[in-house]
């Protein structure tokens, strides 16, 4: 059986922001960025510690947010943050999609 939570994007209103999230069973923390430079959502991830796993990647559909992370870390969660929705989140289009955090019960 598949679990899987949804944890909630910025608006327009609000291009940045910075949560707790339980993933897992674990405490982490989960923010993301408006890079006004690159019109992209940027994800950061860390652990309860402060231990970086995700600094600053882009935000975009159909990708393993943790995919370059080795899951054999004990810090990383051992599921997946995927991207889905119509199409690329923008400033304005971030309630047009859902970032999901996946894991096979065991």
């Amino acid at each position: 059986m598949t679990s899987f939570w949804t944890i909630p994007l910025p608006s327009s209103a609000e291009p940045s922001i910075t949560q707790s999230v339980s993933l897992s069973g674990r405490s982490y923390v989960f923010g993301i960025d408006w890079n006004s430079r690159t019109d992209r959502w940027t994800v950061h991830l860390a652990d309860q510690d402060g231990t970086q796993i995700i600094n600053g990647m882009l935000l975009g559909l159909g990708v393993d947010l943790l995919r370059t992370v080795p899951s054999t870390f004990s810090h990383v969660p051992p599921g997946v943050l995927w991207v889905g929705g119509a199409d690329d989140p923008t400033l304005e289009t971030t309630s047009a999609v859902s970032l999901f955090y996946i894991v096979e019960d065991t």
